[in-house]
């Protein structure tokens, strides 16, 4: 029987030469692998730590821009209450405008058109005149003695007539006339029953100049 002893030993050696060598390949993947896992562990604290930093970011945005919405809706509601109380103080100023027109209008009207206005009184009282709603010239039935108050809204340059009737079958009269009137000549009047009288004036801005005529 023959032996090979030197052969078997030297192929021992290089198996074990072999397993060393693996285990060094081991040991290096060890290393990559313990390196790999801290490099993970790093990349995900400053993964962990980023995203911290841009959520406290994200929240003092958000807490700027709700701030910032507050503040422009503060102020688009002062703005609107502004605007609401400019709109209706010019809506109260255009009334005024369009009453004051709608007067001048109808004074117009009637001094223009010189349609004669309507003259009343109280029993045994004043006769009022608003030159802008009865016009510059009136038509006055008595149905008792009164007296001609001063009239309202006249104007500087107006002039026009007044027909007084006495109705009834006792004859009335204007028995007296306010501090504006002023008359030339006598303010008897024609007092038989329908029986017609006219006034004539013309008012200067500081009186009534008149004239009282009998038909």
């Amino acid at each position: 029987m023959l032996y090979y002893v030197p052969a078997t030993v030297s192929k021992t050696t290089c198996i074990g030469n072999s397993l060393s060598t693996i285990n060094i390949g081991f040991t290096a993947l060890d290393n990559n692998l313990q390196a790999l896992s801290a490099w993970t562990v790093s990349s995900i604290n400053f993964l962990s730590a980023t995203m911290i930093s841009v959520s406290s970011t994200l929240q003092n945005e958000i807490e700027f821009l709700s701030s910032t919405m507050i503040s422009v809706s503060s102020n688009l509601q002062g703005q609107v209450n502004y605007l609401s109380s400019t709109m209706i103080s010019v809506s109260s100023n255009l009334q005024g405008q369009v009453n004051y027109l709608s007067a001048g209008v109808n004074y117009l009207s009637a001094n223009i058109v010189n349609t004669p206005g309507t003259l009343t009184h109280a029993p045994s009282g004043g006769i009022s005149w608003n030159a802008l709603t009865v016009g510059r010239n009136a038509n006055l039935v008595l149905s008792s003695n009164c007296y001609m108050r001063n009239p309202t809204n006249f104007v500087a340059g107006q002039q026009g007539n007044i027909s007084i009737v006495s109705s009834g079958t006792s004859g009335y009269s204007v028995t007296a006339f306010d501090s504006l009137w002023r008359f030339s000549g006598s303010t008897s009047m024609n007092v038989s029953p329908n029986g017609r009288n006219l006034i004539k004036y013309y008012y200067d801005g500081t009186m009534i100049l008149s004239q009282m005529l009998q038909y």
